[in-house]
């Protein structure tokens, strides 16, 4: 049975951000000295850069107005404004999104499950990491485990499958991103260049480019093929948390310690208007299905829907009492939402108001992934519990 609270290694990878947005630095200096008063050893390689100057705290979030009861329909809305300042209306029939039960859940033996993704050419296959640097291949029709993959020297922090479901791309602790046949199991490159640790990993939608984010601010990107370096990105100020391409691959977009939203294209690595979006670290993002919005999940308690093309703000979402640590949108008009405080949330696009809340854990969620087809959800978290969640038809 896992304790009540998280395990240091969990509460280091969830808390690293919110704390360094207050003293203004991230490198494994400061995840060593937290780890030691969280009462553990190792957690990173020596830091090379100096502390960046941290910006302004976030200002307070208010509380929402009508909370929203655990499980069930919300009855009002919680704070939803556009970047005037106005509030959204009429209300969108409120609505369960998923089913109230789990139709599946798991027990995964790392001790708090960072990282989960759903293999895009089979529905009944998962990928899920965490702190004991194992990747677990699971079946989650069957409940069964499929294959253990194991090379990586820390722990996990991302994963992400290549878009013909044949590989992994796996993100850690120890600095680098590791390639992985399904097949074989087998490691079959070692993307190194990271030199602190990386934090997220996208693949583009062509197969060709893996990326990844790291504690240093940049964003690299390799040859998927040949593990080559094919580019550096440089601009944000602090440790990158947060990346994911656009549906047609034209655009990378990055999430921060700095609280922006930097968007790339990925052909020459020249920057587009940023999104400003939050007051707190970016910790999540997902390219809406037609690719004209981005949501972000932030440390400031809020989501945010913004334009990457214009780089402008569409309105802005209170998550309630916890920090949003995972988004994806289960179809082109609902997006999903998981909190530091175990809850699940769904939320119309166009109006940005709350349909359903779902008590899915007992402790943080830290990542969740969208099925092939979109009918099925799996959530992962600081519990060490996957739960597989029944998308019902709109």
């Amino acid at each position: 049975m896992r304790s009540a609270a998280a395990s240091p290694w969990f509460q280091v990878f969830l808390s690293l951000g919110i704390v360094a947005t207050a003293i203004g630095t991230f490198n494994e200096v400061t995840a060593r000295s937290y780890s030691r008063a969280l009462g553990f050893g190792r957690s990173g390689g020596e830091a090379t850069k100096q502390p960046v100057a941290a910006p302004p705290p976030p200002a307070p979030r208010p509380e929402p107005s009508h909370p929203v009861a655990t499980g069930s329909k919300p009855t009002a809305s919680l704070a939803v404004t556009t970047p005037g300042g106005a509030a959204v209306a009429p209300l969108p029939p409120a609505r369960d999104v998923v089913d109230r039960g789990a139709l599946r859940t798991l027990r995964d033996p790392s001790g708090g499950v960072t990282a989960v993704a759903f293999a895009p050419n089979r529905a009944s296959l998962i990928a899920a990491a965490g702190e004991d640097r194992a990747i677990r291949l699971w079946n989650v029709n069957t409940g069964l485990l499929e294959r253990t993959l194991a090379g990586h020297d820390s722990g996990v922090t991302s994963l992400v499958f290549s878009p013909d479901g044949r590989s992994i791309a796996s993100g850690s602790a120890d600095n680098t991103v590791r390639i992985w046949d399904v097949a074989t199991g087998e490691a079959r490159q070692v993307l190194t260049g990271a030199d602190r640790w990386v934090f997220c990993v996208a693949w583009s939608p062509d197969g060709r480019i893996v990326a990844a984010g790291s504690g240093d601010g940049a964003v690299r990107l390799w040859d998927a093929r040949s593990g080559a370096p094919l580019r550096t990105l440089i601009g944000h100020q602090r440790w990158v948390s947060a990346l994911g391409f656009s549906p047609d691959g034209q655009l990378l977009a990055s999430g921060s310690g700095d609280f922006v939203v930097r968007l790339w294209r990925v052909s020459s690595g020249a920057e587009l208007p940023s999104l400003r979006l939050h007051q707190g670290y970016v910790k999540a993002l997902a390219w809406a299905p037609d690719g004209k919005t981005i949501a972000t999940g932030s440390a400031d308690m809020t989501i945010g829907i913004g334009d990457p093309w214009s780089g402008t703000q569409v309105r802005s979402m209170s998550g309630g009492q916890g920090a949003i640590y995972a988004v994806a949108f289960t179809d082109s008009r609902t997006l999903a939402a998981g909190a530091y405080n175990g809850r699940l949330q769904f939320f119309d696009v166009a109006s940005g108001q709350p349909l359903q809340t779902v008590a899915a854990h007992t402790q943080s969620i830290a990542a969740m992934a969208l099925a092939p087809g979109g009918h099925q959800l799996v959530t992962a978290g600081a519990d060490g519990a996957i739960r597989l969640w029944q998308i019902r038809a709109p």
